[in-house]
């Protein structure tokens, strides 16, 4: 058994390396400045960090920088999320432990779908409806939105609720 320690918010734990169910490389990518390559998600040059899964179904990132600039070697917990960040990550890198994390993210979430984030413009403030107005009207509401410094939705909207 190889006890691994990792110290997180003021307490020790510990896992055992020999038992973990997954340990995933990190990829790299080319440094132009340095000339090198680097890990995609440690920027490391000279070691690589490895996600790992243990067997009671944690995360653990470990990052060995001590032949690095003589820094630590250290274990750290990850949540599901961050586990996923960091392997969608590493798939971006450029060498053959991109498909690794590749495949793992395959294996491990499936459902995962093709984009994650914003998908951009303002917040839905309500269902979208369709009103004709008369043109003259028309004229009317854009004139008094504009004079209010409103656009015309945000000026309907104070209008209807003036009303109501």
């Amino acid at each position: 058994m190889t006890r691994r320690t990792v110290r997180a918010n003021g307490k020790t734990d510990w896992f055992d390396d020999d038992s973990v169910r997954e340990k995933i490389p990190e990829s790299t990518r080319w440094e132009e400045g340095m000339g090198s390559r680097i890990g995609v998600c440690s920027g490391m040059q000279i070691n690589r960090a490895y996600l790992m899964l243990t067997e009671g179904g944690r995360w653990v990132l470990h990052e060995d920088q001590r032949p690095e600039y003589d820094g630590p070697d250290r274990y750290e917990w990850l949540t599901d999320d961050q586990a996923k960040a960091w392997l969608v990550r590493s798939a971006e890198g450029h060498d053959d432990n991109a498909e690794v994390a590749e495949e793992a993210l395959q294996r491990l979430w499936p459902d995962l779908p093709e984009e994650s984030g914003p998908k951009g413009g303002r917040p839905a403030i309500g269902p979208a409806i369709s009103v004709s107005y008369q043109p003259d009207l028309l004229k009317r509401v854009d004139a008094a939105a504009a004079k209010a410094g409103l656009s015309r939705a945000a000026w309907l909207r104070q209008a209807a609720e003036k009303a109501l």
